[in-house]
């Protein structure tokens, strides 16, 4: 069985081969958008944010789409 990634390394995994500047998360469970914008806004989440960011950050990835090389589609 495939070991399955966190959000985290898979954003800097694809980060170290593209330019990737936007991403949505999408939670597919619930059909909901949970985050979207700038990448480095999600890395680096305001003070109220931290403990939502780390909680999507540790998720395990179900897929993932990217987009032009620059926005990711993160299932989870």
């Amino acid at each position: 069985m495939e070991k399955q990634k966190k959000v985290l390394n898979v954003i800097k995994g694809y980060m170290s081969k593209f330019d990737i500047e936007q991403m949505t998360i999408i939670e597919d469970d619930k059909e909901s958008v949970i985050f979207s914008g700038d990448v480095e806004k999600f890395l680096h989440p305001c003070e109220t944010m931290q403990n939502e960011a780390y909680r999507i950050k540790m998720t395990e990835t179900k897929r993932v789409l990217n987009f032009n090389d620059e926005k990711l589609f993160i299932f989870i």
